[in-house]
């Protein structure tokens, strides 16, 4: 495989028709070959590509599926991680929300209750100016 890292730019054709001009093999991986062009870099199946291609680069059915598998695997995992750690994030900012809700709840509570002691306070006040005036 190392010859055909160090191979000079070739010309590749996939099944269906698309090509890829003076294309330097970059990297070999069990379901197909990555290619480097002048417009960027393209990976290409295996099984899109011509048997003669497939032989070139030792192309191996199972070890494309078991590389696959494995590859879906990492993947599964890493959005199950991926969706535990969202879940985290929401339930603490749930929990902070909750805890700015009852603040602002108890602070209200608490504001409501000077009013009421203040309104008895006054009431108290008038009272004693009425009764003490007389």
């Amino acid at each position: 495989m190392l010859s055909a890292l160090l191979a000079p730019a070739d010309d590749f054709k996939t099944s269906n028709g698309k090509e890829y001009k003076h294309a330097t093999v970059s990297r070999v991986v069990p379901d197909g070959i990555v290619l480097k062009t002048k417009s960027g870099i393209s990976k290409v199946y295996f099984t899109e590509l011509p048997k003669d291609v497939q032989e070139r680069f030792h192309y191996n059915p199972a070890n494309a599926s078991a590389f696959n598998a494995a590859a879906q695997a990492t993947i599964a995992k890493s959005n199950e991680k991926v969706q535990q750690e969202a879940a985290a994030k929401e339930k603490a900012a749930k929990a902070q929300r909750e805890k700015v809700r009852r603040q602002a709840q108890d602070h209200q509570e608490e504001h409501d209750q000077q009013e009421v002691e203040r309104a008895r306070h006054y009431k108290a006040s008038s009272l004693q100016k009425i009764g003490g005036g007389n």
